[in-house]
């Protein structure tokens, strides 16, 4: 029987490494937007915190001014790095959409090969099976001759 050489063989490696290697750019980024998201959610826990720390603080009685003043300058940091947050997100949203894109696009060549490749298995299993029965059918068509050959003679 002889043996089936997908001739693209090598074209398919690559492409399921370039998939490989899409698959993990995107787990990095999806990655980074959980690191991210974490740091936002730090920082609105904090800022909850401090607000309501500063209600406290501004209830009725000695309110510590000082303090109240610190804690805001503290709250508008904490604005700033949260609206940062966002933003890189918001780039990072954007990233990881594009490399699903790619990932999609470099998936679809490795099923496109892999197709082609069943296809052409397929269809050397086909031609090898009608081979291998025309060789039976002469084998056959031989032996019936030989044998009227021994009778006749």
């Amino acid at each position: 029987m002889a043996q089936f050489r997908f001739r693209l063989d090598a074209v398919l490696r690559l492409r399921r490494e370039e998939r490989d290697r899409r698959r993990q750019e995107l787990a990095a980024a999806l990655a980074a937007d959980q690191l991210l998201a974490a740091q936002l959610s730090r920082i609105q826990a904090e800022r909850l915190q401090l607000q309501q720390y500063m209600s406290q603080a501004a209830a009725p009685g000695q309110v510590p001014v000082e303090n109240l003043l610190d804690a805001r300058r503290y709250e508008l940091v904490l604005a700033a790095q949260e609206k940062h947050l966002q933003e890189q997100r918001s780039q990072l949203a954007a990233e990881i959409e594009r490399r699903r894109q790619v990932l999609v696009q470099a998936d679809t060549a490795v099923k496109v090969l892999e197709k082609l490749r069943e296809r052409r298995l397929t269809q050397h299993n086909q031609e090898e099976a009608r081979r291998l029965a025309r060789q039976a059918d002469e084998l056959v068509t031989v032996r019936i001759s030989s044998t009227e050959k021994e009778h006749s003679g």
